[in-house]
């Protein structure tokens, strides 16, 4: 029987791409696990595959709901209120298909993004429109943080399935003036 050397090598760039991933998705708990996770994080950056950080394991789980929303004034005084999706009141698909949207605004809000924050605020600046004013010009964009810590699970403050704990806390995070 001759093996060609095409499909095993197809086969073997399969199972080192799924064991990049497998490693990468692993949660690191123990020393050995975590230098293996260093050693391919270059690899796994210059690829694409880096999935950004997973806080769905103990002792590091995420314990902040977040949103975004923006004030947009226009030059005749109108404002637009725009938010990010509620994703308190997406369907279960929607939410599925909608993941990396609801990344992306999770992540837009945190001081390490502040370089996006012009840009992000000229997006929402172009595509909103007052109300039946289609020649009014954007004047100010305001960019919002909102947030709530979800507090540690005790008998007197678990929060029941289905309810979502309301926004506590808001920031101004980012302005912008348009001449």
């Amino acid at each position: 029987m001759i093996v060609e050397p095409v499909p095993r090598l197809q086969s073997a760039l399969l199972a080192l791409f799924i064991a990049v991933i497998a490693l990468d998705a692993c949660p690191a708990f123990f020393r050995t696990l975590d230098r293996a996770k260093s050693a391919i994080d270059p690899l796994v950056d210059v690829t694409g595959l880096w999935q950004g950080s997973w806080q769905l394991f103990a002792p590091d789980v995420d314990k902040v709901n977040s949103r975004v929303s923006a004030e947009i004034l226009f030059s005749d005084g109108t404002t637009v209120r725009w938010n990010s999706p509620d994703w308190t009141k997406l369907a279960p698909l929607d939410r599925f298909m909608r993941f990396r949207e609801a990344e992306f605004y999770d992540n837009i809000r945190r001081d390490s993004n502040s370089g996006a924050w012009p840009s992000f605020a000229d997006y929402l600046a172009r595509r909103a429109v007052p109300p039946g004013r289609y020649d009014s010009r954007p004047a100010h964009v305001a960019l919002y943080r909102h947030w709530v810590v979800i507090p540690r699970p005790k008998a007197d403050t678990l929060i029941p399935y289905g309810t979502f704990p309301e926004f506590t806390e808001k920031y101004l995070f980012y302005q912008k003036s348009y001449n």
